[in-house]
Formats: structure tokens, sequence, C-alpha cells
């Protein structure tokens, strides 16, 4: 992800709406604001401004997409990075308002979006006083269990987080992983001593030593192996299925079975 990219920024209707394209997700024609193919039936085309993340606002109203919130306030309202949102006292995602969360101390731990297949994805961490709050692909959200939040940092890569005592993927804390020897191997595999994991799992029987993940795009890296076994999403798979998947994900760097 470039962080060039300013998700904080304001942006002015579009003309016209380009499929693909973030930047046009609201437009507006003859007058009236849309999103998408959608219209936004208050909106004011002349005060009316979006953000990257599918958020917009105007004099009097906030939006999420075509939605208006009712509880927002439109002149306190802004956006924190590319998943979460807030007025003075509430904090949204696109998957909904975060109920518990502290709006006066509520702030993000990364830049709340990953990159892949070519688009951006909602995907990270913010904080308040009380607790850490988590958001992942296809609308999953929580609080993190057990966590100190003045210690927690995110690894800015959508999946890991940790704080003084232990190590979060998501909202699940890696079972027996310890901040100070939990290291990232690639992809959504880590370790930490003889362990292994792929995502917040166990991947079972499998040796860190010598333990390669496949050099692929982005942070979703399924695709590993070891001097006995072969990974796809930490479930040992034939060495066949191994060498299917690494041609489907072919780039610079990849390797054939006896590369590793």
């Amino acid at each position: 992800m470039e962080r060039a990219v300013d998700f904080d920024k304001l942006l002015p209707l579009a003309t016209r709406f380009v499929e693909g394209d973030p930047r046009t997700l609201y437009w507006v024609q003859n007058g009236k604001v849309f999103f998408r193919r959608y219209p936004l039936q208050r909106a004011d085309v002349a005060t009316f401004g979006f953000y990257l993340g599918c958020f917009a606002v105007d004099a009097k109203n906030c939006y999420c997409t075509n939605s208006r919130l009712t509880k927002a306030d439109s002149t306190t309202f802004h956006c924190l990075n590319y998943t979460f949102y807030k007025d003075s006292n509430h904090v949204w995602t696109m998957f909904g308002e975060l109920k518990k969360a502290d709006a006066a101390s509520f702030t993000t731990a990364d830049t709340g979006a990953v990159e892949g297949y070519g688009m951006w994805h909602a995907f990270g961490f913010g904080k308040d006083t009380n607790g850490v709050y988590y958001v992942g692909l296809y609308g999953y959200m929580g609080w993190l269990p057990d966590v100190d939040p003045g210690s927690f940092v995110s690894c800015g890569d959508g999946h890991f987080g940790y704080d003084r005592a232990h190590v979060y993927c998501g909202n699940k804390k890696l079972p027996k992983a310890r901040p100070g020897s939990w290291a990232k191997i690639g992809g959504v595999y880590s370790r930490d001593g003889d362990r292994v994991y792929c995502l917040n799992r166990l991947v079972k029987g499998a040796d860190p030593g010598s333990f390669w993940v496949a050099p692929q795009s982005g942070t979703y890296g399924m695709v590993a192996r070891d001097e006995a076994r072969f990974y796809l999403g930490g479930e040992s798979v034939e060495a066949s299925e191994f060498e299917a998947q690494l041609r489907h994900h072919a780039g610079p760097g990849s390797a054939s079975v006896g590369e590793a």
C-alpha cells in the first residue's frame, strides 16, 4: 500500500461513475448525488464531499455508501483512516457502528487498508482507552481479549499485532506466543520457538527452522513448506497441490519443490 494515498482527504463529487475507480463512487448528475447507481435522497450537492473508504458528508448529513448515518454529526465527522471514521460521539466502520467505542479517545493503530488484487480492503486495528478493536475481511470485527491498549502495536499488515504480554491475529490470541520471541515468517504465517502459526492456528508438526512461504503478492500468502511437508492455509497438502498453487501464484522469486 502506498502511504501517499490520503484516505483522510475529502474528495469532490465526480461528474460520472466509472466502475472500479474509487474516486468516482460518489458522483453528480442533473443536480442529484449518487453512490454508484444509487441516489442519495437528501444530499446537498453544494457542500458534498467523500472519502475513499465509502463515507461522505455534506452540511447536514453523513453517509456510508448510499445510507444516511442518522446518529452522525456532520460538523465533527471525519476520517481516521481507510477503515475507521468518527464524530464527537460515535465511531464507525463500513460494517457498522462500534457500539462500545469511546469516540473521544479512539485512534487508529495502522493505515486501516491492505492492498490486494488491485483493490484496497478495510483491514486493521483501532483502539481507545478501554480496548483494541479489529476489522478484517468479509465484515469480521471484534474487540481483542485481555489486551493492554496502551502498549498495543499493529504490525501494519492487517493480520497481526501485539501488546506487552500477548500476540494477536485479528482479535484472537496466538496460543503461547510472546512478543519478545514471536516473529512473522511471511504471508499469514508466523513463529515462536518451536511453534508455527497460520493466522491464529497452530500448524501441527511444522518445522520452524526450515519453514518457507511462497513469495506471493500482498499479505495473503497461504502456500508454504518445510523439509517434510507442504501446506496450504496451514493444512498439509500433497506436493502436486503445492506445485499447482505455486504456478497459480507465479511471480518473481517463485520456486519449485526442490528450491525452498
